[in-house]
């Protein structure tokens, strides 16, 4: 038995679980099941680009405490310590995850709010109680920066948004704004360790692979390599 070091870095495995939870949340026909799995595929994906800016947090020199600092403010400060540049905040890219985030805040740290409402009601069988739904008028053209904050309301097509908005942004930020050369954006962003016997440091979660082949006509990830699935898990 040897003993071997991981450094760990949970960014690609909670882009996996988002992935898994929406994967889930489109098969599935219990209507509250559907709704729980979207809102926790939309958070966790608000998570996974958390962990994505701890991780361009970790290349600034000298260390610098990451409570001090919002979640973009993060990705912005990496760009200023590295190349001197600004995150373009006017961006669709920027503005998404923008969104993303302030719905992440508005559902961790609830609120009690009122607001005024349609409500449709019907008798229920028993005669002695009345089922209440409210009704809401969808946006013309439903996007991350418009659907509604209280995450009861939130479709499926919701968290495949988020998905991609964290894609988006992170595919932009990496590879145009940052510009990092291919095989350091890997150990940017992924867990590394000294177990393989080729040599290679990086270590991918078969989950998040399985997930990612799965919807890659949906999801194009530039900013880090993707390997092939091997052959018994293809």
């Amino acid at each position: 038995m040897q003993t071997r070091s991981i450094t760990r870095n949970r960014f690609f495995s909670l882009l996996g679980e988002s992935l898994r939870l929406f994967y889930e949340a489109e098969r599935c026909n219990d209507e509250t099941l559907k709704s729980c799995l979207t809102t926790s595929s939309i958070l966790t994906c608000a998570y996974s680009l958390e962990a994505a800016a701890n991780s361009v947090l970790e290349t600034v020199e000298p260390k610098v405490n990451e409570r001090t600092y919002s979640t973009l403010d993060k990705f912005s400060l990496g760009l200023e310590h590295h190349l001197d540049k600004r995150l373009n905040k006017n961006c669709i890219e920027y503005q998404n995850v923008k969104a993303l985030l302030k719905h992440r805040d508005d559902n961790v740290h609830p609120k009690v709010f009122k607001k005024d409402v349609k409500i449709q009601s019907e008798r229920s069988d028993s005669n002695f109680a009345w089922h209440h739904k409210t009704i809401e008028s969808e946006p013309k053209k439903r996007n991350l920066q418009n659907i509604s904050k209280d995450s009861e309301h939130w479709q499926v097509s919701d968290a495949k948004s988020a998905i991609k908005a964290v894609i988006d942004f992170l595919n932009i930020y990496v590879c145009e704004w940052w510009g990092l050369d291919e095989r350091v954006r890997d150990d940017v962003f992924l867990p590394y360790s000294n177990i393989a016997k080729n040599g290679d440091t990086r270590v991918y979660d078969i989950n998040t692979l399985k997930m990612l082949k799965t919807y890659e006509s949906s999801f194009t990830i530039k900013f880090i390599t993707i390997p092939a699935l091997p052959a018994e898990d293809a």
